[in-house]
């Protein structure tokens, strides 16, 4: 498979998974949604926690407030959305997010058990790469700090990131077959959404 379509699989793929994380929580193992006797629950507590509190365990790792709304303001500004959200549409953007975070970190797990040579140096290189769009460093960190996020922070999403995709890739993306004529015939039934 090309290295392009190996991209737009993983991105596909990551996309499946911000809006179907709710299946994943399902079958997660040691996944647990706070204040719930079993996940997938009703979230309806999301909106009304503090910064601190725990919103999920998985395994031993709390999901906090604070990662839902990170995880929620980033999804806004990669997609330009105002931040300005209506109360039912911030409950459920809130609710899709934590969904989300637990199902990236069910990943993040699993795909602690593989091994990824040079881990280190692809994540110092993602972070250069991201730095360098910035004009001065002063820039990047005030980016940072916009996003209420440390550089400790920056350097755990990026690996989050790179053991993810690894997993995808070696379990998932590895084994779809996609023919030039399915290509195609996809491209041509939507040119719409290629303009």
């Amino acid at each position: 498979m090309s290295m392009n379509r190996k991209k737009c699989a993983i991105n596909i793929l990551m996309l499946l998974l911000l809006l179907g994380g709710q299946a994943v929580v399902a079958a997660g193992e040691g996944a647990e949604i706070a204040g719930s006797e079993s996940a997938p629950a009703k979230m309806d507590e999301v909106a009304t926690t503090s910064w601190g509190d725990v919103l999920a365990r998985v395994n031993d790792t709390a999901i906090t407030r604070a990662d839902v709304d990170r995880a929620v303001r980033i999804f806004l500004a990669q997609n330009r959305v105002s931040h300005d959200l209506a109360a039912e549409v911030r409950k459920q953007a809130d609710e899709a997010a934590l969904e989300q975070v637990v199902a990236t970190r069910l990943l993040y797990l699993d795909g602690l058990k593989l091994e990824i040579k040079d881990l280190d140096k692809q994540i110092n290189d993602r972070i250069s790469r991201g730095k360098a769009k910035f004009p001065a460093v002063e820039e990047y960190v005030a980016a940072l700090k916009a996003n209420n996020l440390s550089e400790q922070d920056a350097l755990e999403i990026v690996r989050t990131e790179i053991v993810v995709a690894n997993l995808l890739e070696s379990r998932v993306i590895s084994r779809i077959v996609v023919t030039d004529a399915e290509i195609r015939a996809f491209y041509d039934q939507n040119q719409d959404k290629f303009k």
